[in-house]
This record gives structure tokens, sequence and C-alpha cells, in this order.
């Protein structure tokens, strides 16, 4: 798996007006994150911005592109996204939040 740069932003594939920002990856893989809003397929703060999202056993299957290894096959039961994709932005992420 690629290096997961913290301030890393990705959103979950499919008709979804939110996006994720990677704050911490935990020793057991577990990512620690904040919900975004999302226009123009680019993050921003809808005035709805909050930590406290959890995503376990993330599978990089493409460059750029995660797959949610405990919800693959639980689709039907309308739980969070199965795939996500990093969303590339041209200005480094990190300076956003010096």
């Amino acid at each position: 798996m690629s290096t997961l740069p913290k301030g890393m932003f990705f959103r979950p594939v499919g008709p979804y007006a939110y996006c994720l920002r990677l704050v911490e990856v935990n020793q057991w893989g577990q990512w620690s994150c904040e919900r975004w809003g999302m226009r123009d397929k680019l993050p921003f703060d809808d005035g709805h911005v909050n930590k406290g999202h959890y995503l376990n056993d993330m599978l990089e299957v493409l460059p750029g592109v995660f797959r949610d290894a405990l919800r693959y096959g639980d689709r039907a039961w309308g739980l969070s996204p199965v795939y996500w994709r990093r969303i590339e932005s041209s200005a480094p992420q990190l300076e956003l939040f010096q």
C-alpha cells in the first residue's frame, strides 16, 4: 500500500455529497477521519465538518482506490460505501491546514 499522508481527502464511489479527510492511521490499521462536504468533486467546509468517523481494514485495490473489507458483501444492508477514491488536488493538501 502506498503511504497515506495525513490530510489526504478521499470520497466514496457513488452519488455522495461528502468526503473524508484522513487524520490518523492507528497501529491496528483503523483510519480516523473527518467528514467534509464535497462540491464539484472537491472538499469544502459545508458547515458540517466533524471528527469521529472511522474505517477499518481498508485495502488498496488500485492506486488511489480503497475497499472497506468489512463492508464488502454487506452492500445490500445500506451500510457505508464499500469503495473510496483518493481526491487528487493540484495544491499540496497539508498546506490547507497550516
